[in-house]
């Protein structure tokens, strides 16, 4: 909900920007939004649960969640005020009639290298390592403390306490998780039955409680 909220101000901002040296409001806006809001997505959704995954605990999960949404903020503030800086400079030599200068090729250059290292980072993390570890460790499934599978049985009540039964795709073993008000879920709703779902966890004397489920 913070990343909409700030999205809509940046969108605000640069299409005031635009509309003081006389170019597209929306058009700024759109690329405001999109600087923002695109590495924020990237960063959140893919890489942050990836470089964090196995590691969260009742005890530190909070931290964690922080920890995430400052390096959110600080990696979408960054884009977006470089992606400013350039349209502001190209705004600039555009009025003075001439091409870009060989300051702002170099920050578009920036820019285009840091967004394929990003690519390439995402793609790294998603398709060769984990499949390594999948086929090597962890006894066959997807990740220290984590297992993706088939949703075979869920009770959950007040408060998000209950239980959930997993049938795992890469193993078949059917896993039993506890849930309860600190297991969080990446979508605004509990699973159901029947879905597939990538459960993380803790081993608490033999009880394995659920910290998130995807």
């Amino acid at each position: 909900m913070l990343e909409i909220f700030i999205t809509i101000g940046v969108i605000g901002w640069f299409a005031r920007t635009a509309k003081s040296k006389g170019k597209s409001g929306p058009l700024w806006g759109f690329i405001g939004a999109i600087s923002y809001f695109g590495p924020v997505l990237v960063f959140g959704k893919l890489i942050f649960p990836e470089i964090v995954k196995g590691s969260v605990t009742y005890d530190n999960q909070f931290g964690y969640m922080v920890l995430g949404t400052v390096l959110n903020l600080a990696i979408g503030i960054g884009c977006c005020l470089s992606a400013r800086q350039i349209l502001l400079s190209q705004a600039k030599t555009k009025a003075k009639g001439r091409g870009p200068t060989r300051k702002v090729q170099k920050k578009i250059l920036i820019v285009a290298a840091a967004l394929v290292g990003l690519l390439l980072l995402i793609g790294l993390l998603q398709y060769p390592v984990r499949t390594y570890v999948q086929k090597k460790w962890y006894d066959g499934e997807v990740g220290r403390n984590a297992v993706y599978g088939k949703i075979t049985s869920i009770a959950i009540g007040a408060g998000g306490r209950g239980t959930i039964h997993v049938q795992s795709f890469n193993t078949g073993k059917i896993y039993t998780f506890y849930t309860g008000i600190r297991t969080e879920y990446d979508i605004t709703r509990h699973p159901t039955l029947g879905e597939s779902a990538k459960v993380y966890y803790i081993n608490d004397r033999g009880y394995l409680k659920a910290t998130y489920i995807r």
